[in-house]
This record gives C-alpha cells, structure tokens and sequence, in this order.
C-alpha cells in the first residue's frame, strides 16, 4: 500500500479529521494524484444506474441517498455527514457494476474520488485498511436494515407511529411503554419538543394515551394503528 494513500485514509477515518484540510494534507493528495472535488445543494454526487467506477469519500457536507420503491414512492434516508465512504458496497459486490440508487447533496459538499481498481488494490495490499473497510460496510448494513422500514415512510407522524407499533407485539393490553422520551426522540432523530407535539397529536386523535406521564396504548389503539400503517405500505 501507497505510504502517502495509507496516510490520508488514516487520517480522514480518526477522529483527528478536520476540515477544511491544512496544506500538509493537500500536498499528499498532490503526491496522489488525487484532488478535491465540489458539489452544490441538490447535485448529484451520484445517479440511479450509474456505472460504479469510483469510490466517493465524503469530506464535508451532508448527502441523503434515493431510491424509489415498487410502487413509485420516492424514499429517503436519514442525512449522513463526513466520513461516508459511497461505493464501497457496489465495488467489493461480486456482480453490481451500476449503482442502485441516488446520493443527493443536501448541502455544499467536498468529496474526493478514487477509481475502484486502485481503491481495491490498495485495499487488499493493507490488512488493516481491508479491516477497516469491512467495519464501515457492517455499519453501513446496520443501518440500512434499523432504518429500511421507516425509509418508506415520508413524515415524523408516521415514523413515530412505527417505532410505538414495535414496541407492542408480545405484551399484555393495555400497555405501558418502557422507553423514555428522550430515548424515543434520539431514535427518531427529531428535538424533545418535536416529539411532544407529535405525540400531543395522537393523544387528540385517540391513537394513544398517557399513564403517570408515560405513553399507554390500549388493544384497540394498537390495532387502530396497525390499520394505519397497512395502509402506508
């Protein structure tokens, strides 16, 4: 593996990174043959279909990917900022050779753009790079299979909806939720007051109720929400 590559995979993945980078980095990426490249708000970083020839490292900004369900619905991810590393899951796959979805800027973006033969190469001639890789991918999986129901939900209402329906299955009618509200509002990634109002929301609509400040869901709420999230899916 390239001494100057090693150094500058090393030093965009810990915890050190920052940007803009200073010159000293600048210079390695010279050494490289590598440059920094720039997207605007709502440009592509990459397109539905398009050939995976390169590996994308983003270096600054927030990018959401895509996609379009069977049915026509547009889904969208959660937005991941720096350092995501997009292309990796098509480059190491033993038969994709186009991307399946979109990578929209959701902001101003820095990127840098390394073909997949040399990121491969590189990749295989350092185990610990190879180990790294393999870790970003297992998160990368993580996260698409905690986030792929709510992906096909487009509002907070209906996501929230969700994350209390599977809380359900298994207890005994009425229920009362165990989780804290604090918990619920990280998971969902919205503010505390967010959550509130939202769930001020359901209370009013009779979808759930409070107990001692805690959220009670009766049989019949449950499956009046259940009827509910058939019909989103």
């Amino acid at each position: 593996m390239s001494v100057n590559f090693r150094k500058i995979i090393q030093y965009i993945t810990s915890s050190e990174y920052r940007y803009p980078l200073n010159n000293e980095f600048l210079e390695l990426l010279h050494k490289e043959d590598l440059k920094i490249e720039f997207a605007d708000k709502n440009e592509l970083l990459i397109s539905n279909e398009m050939p995976s020839n390169y590996i994308f490292l983003l270096l600054d900004g927030y990018c959401r990917t895509e996609k379009y369900s069977a049915s026509g619905k547009l889904l969208k991810s959660i937005a991941a900022g720096p350092i995501q590393i997009y292309g990796l899951f098509e480059a190491v796959h033993p038969t994709l050779t186009q991307h399946t979805a979109t990578i929209r800027c959701i902001t101003s973006c820095a990127y840098i753009r390394i073909l997949n033969k040399r990121y491969i190469d590189e990749l295989l001639a350092d185990p610990a790079f190879g180990w790294g890789n393999i870790q970003y991918l297992s998160s990368f999986i993580n996260q698409v299979l905690t986030e792929n129901d709510s992906l096909l939900l487009n509002n907070t209402r209906d996501k929230l909806l969700l994350q209390l329906y599977q809380y359900c299955p298994g207890t005994r009618f009425p229920t009362i939720l165990k989780v804290k509200k604090e918990e619920l509002a990280q998971i969902l990634n919205i503010s505390l007051r967010t959550l509130y109002r939202q769930l001020d929301f359901l209370y009013s609509e009779g979808l759930i109720s409070s107990s001692r400040g805690k959220i009670l869901i009766t049989e019949i709420q449950y499956y009046k929400i259940q009827d509910i999230l058939n019909g989103l899916f």
